[in-house]
């Protein structure tokens, strides 16, 4: 055995492990339901889809019109399972304009009545 392919299978033997550490780590970040910050359950776009019966798309609707409240954490929106829970239930206890005063915004909006 020469000594480069003493050295390779040295490496091999050593970085074979730190691999499999490594896809392990991955495989839990995959697998996580939901990551929690200060306690509070946070679900991604995909996870909420799958809770609501929606897609993803829906989803992101949903949080744009500010029928869902969620964070923006770079390119991604995290929601609170409280929150996710409050939309499902139907109880709108968010504040904000009723339905028909937001359609009369939106209708001033599109008029050009800014």
């Amino acid at each position: 055995m020469s000594i480069e392919e003493t050295l390779a299978a040295l490496l091999e033997a050593k970085l074979a492990p730190l691999r499999d550490e490594v896809a392990a780590l991955r495989e839990q970040l995959t697998e996580r339901p939901a990551s929690t910050a200060r306690g509070v359950e946070l679900l991604d776009v995909d996870q909420v889809a799958d809770l609501c019966h929606a897609t993803a798309g829906t989803v992101r609707v949903w949080i744009r019109s500010g029928t869902l409240r969620a964070r923006r954490t770079g390119r991604r929106y995290l929601v609170e399972m409280a929150e996710v829970k409050r939309f499902v239930s139907g109880s709108q206890t968010t504040k904000g304009p009723a339905a028909e005063d937001e359609a009369a915004r939106i209708l001033g909006l599109v008029r050009g009545g800014r």
